[in-house]
């Protein structure tokens, strides 16, 4: 039936570094325990918060201006960034999408720049097209930027 659990020998130095890991990882499992109960009752009072507001719409009431619509429509609290780093949701942003907003596979992406050969990054044509802006070199920037700081600084005073 059951086996009797036999004791694991640790080395005695490293003995007091795996208590106080132990210690970490209970620590850790309670704050992820708590968090996921919170989580849970907030998507609770969201879903009761969508369910008032359509039952406002269903009896006539007015629920345009109403701060429970804009909770139940999804607006945003300020407590998450809807995305973490800029240069990946830019490169995101820029790659082909599939029926459903899904990226494209390999295949798909082969068919895809067959029918759009303009968007082909592996088209050397497209990036000296006239239509695709030239990047500035960084002197050019940098004296832009001092300009439009000058700019700036005359409207202030």
């Amino acid at each position: 039936p059951q086996q009797q659990q036999r004791p694991t020998y640790v080395n005695a130095k490293q003995y007091a570094r795996i208590l106080k890991r132990r210690e970490a990882r209970g620590k850790l499992e309670s704050y992820h325990n708590e968090m996921r109960k919170k989580a849970t009752a907030e998507k609770t009072a969201a879903l009761e918060v969508v369910i008032q507001v359509s039952e406002r719409e269903e009896n006539g009431e007015s629920v345009s201006g109403s701060s429970d619509a804009s909770r139940a429509a999804g607006a945003s609290n300020g407590k998450r960034k809807a995305y973490l780093h800029e240069s990946r949701h830019r490169h995101a942003m820029k790659r082909p999408r599939g029926p459903g907003g899904r990226f494209l596979t390999k295949s798909e992406l082969v068919d895809y720049y067959k029918n759009h050969p303009n968007e082909d990054p592996a088209n050397q044509q497209n990036f000296n097209s006239p239509e695709r802006p030239k990047p500035k070199k960084r002197k050019q920037a940098r004296v832009q930027r001092t300009q439009n700081l000058a700019v700036i600084s005359k409207k202030i005073t």
